[in-house]
């Protein structure tokens, strides 16, 4: 007798939803998968612009034959007094530009700022590499070039001169020796505060005004606590003689 084929027990549309093996029973849907969760989500925009200043093709030679990868140097800033600069090296450059970023980001500094510029001039040096900072007016812009110059539009300064003394044109200590002068900045301005505690603002302001200010001040100062300095010498002298 031929043999007569059974039917099956299941439907299509239950071999669509698993009815064999894990999750038998259970209709597929994407959004009670893990996986889709957070597929619909976007990533939100950063609040620190990047910038790739330097794109270099390295090579390790190891023993089974020379490995190429990419290095890339990227400097992240808000505009706002912060900045920081990253290293990264990878196979492909998009993948090297996002470490680089993350690691801009993590090591950030901040830049010291007072109308738009820096408090006062400052020279430092990063190893082979010498740079010199110097406070601007309002209006005279940013007078610098190369790395020197994303570094401070980033960090959020109006107003600068800079001026790389040494003749190294390596881009990576360029911006190590511009980090290095804002820490020092950082730094004088932390020991200036500690001397004078009582003081709210201890940077003096770069015009002629602010100066004589602080001048006529000063001599105010003096002149109160000390008013024996106001003697005259056309006043007769009462003090006793000394007797033998």
């Amino acid at each position: 007798m031929p043999t007569q084929h059974k039917q099956s027990q299941f439907s299509s549309t239950q071999h669509k939803q698993g009815a064999f093996g894990r999750g038998q029973g259970k209709s597929f849907s994407p959004t009670q998968n893990r996986k889709y969760q957070n597929r619909s989500q976007r990533p939100q925009e950063s609040e620190f612009e990047q910038r790739v200043i330097k794109v270099d093709r390295v090579t390790r030679v190891t023993a089974g034959g020379r490995r190429f990868n990419f290095r890339v140097l990227v400097v992240a800033g808000d505009r706002k007094g912060r900045v920081g600069m990253g290293l990264g090296k990878a196979k492909d450059i998009s993948e090297a530009i996002n470490k680089a970023a993350r690691v801009a980001t993590k090591k950030l500094i901040t830049v010291p700022l007072f109308n738009g510029t820096i408090p006062f001039s400052i020279r430092a040096k990063f190893k082979m590499v010498e740079i010199l900072l110097k406070p601007a007016p309002v209006g005279r812009g940013i007078v610098a070039g190369g790395t020197v110059r994303d570094i401070c539009e980033l960090a959020g300064i109006e107003n600068i001169n800079a001026k790389v003394i040494s003749v190294s044109k390596n881009k990576i200590n360029n911006a190590k020796a511009v980090l290095w002068a804002f820490e020092r900045i950082k730094n004088i301005l932390k020991v200036k505060q500690a001397i004078f505690p009582f003081e709210r603002n201890p940077i003096i302001k770069h015009s002629k005004e602010g100066a004589q200010k602080t001048i006529d001040s000063i001599v105010q100062n003096a002149s109160k606590q000390a008013p024996s300095l106001n003697h005259h010498a056309d006043t007769p002298d009462t003090t006793p003689s000394p007797t033998n």
